[in-house]
C-alpha cells in the first residue's frame, strides 16, 4: 500500500471550541493541521429536520462530497438524530474518499 495516504481524523473534543458558531474553514483547518473538514448543519422547520454534511477541501475551497437529507423530527430524539444522519452518510463518504487522493 505504498503511496496511500490516509486522512487524519481528529477526536470530537478537538472541535468542541468551534461548536455552534460561524467558522472560518481555512483557520480551523490550520488550527487542526488538516487539509479538509467534514461539516454538518441541522435545521428544524416545524416537524421537518434538514441535515447536510459536506467534506470541504480548504485549499482551494472545494466541496469534495456533500449529502443532504430530510427527516421527520418525531422519528428521532437528541443524539439519535446525529447517529441516524451519520449512519446514512458514512458509506457514501467512504466511497467518495476512496476516489480522492489526499
Amino acid at each position: 500500500m505504498s503511496g496511500v495516504v490516509l486522512p487524519k481524523v481528529r477526536p470530537s473534543f478537538s472541535i468542541d471550541s468551534y461548536r455552534d458558531q460561524v467558522i472560518d474553514a481555512k483557520q480551523v483547518a490550520a488550527d487542526l493541521n488538516v487539509d479538509a473538514l467534514l461539516t454538518s448543519t441541522f435545521v428544524k422547520d416545524g416537524d421537518d429536520l434538514r441535515t447536510t454534511a459536506q467534506l470541504v477541501e480548504v485549499k482551494p475551497d472545494k466541496i469534495l462530497w456533500r449529502e443532504a437529507s430530510l427527516s421527520v423530527v418525531g422519528q428521532f430524539e437528541g443524539p439519535a438524530i446525529q447517529c441516524a444522519t451519520a449512519s446514512a452518510s458514512i458509506p457514501a463518504l467512504w466511497q467518495r474518499l476512496s476516489l480522492v487522493q489526499f
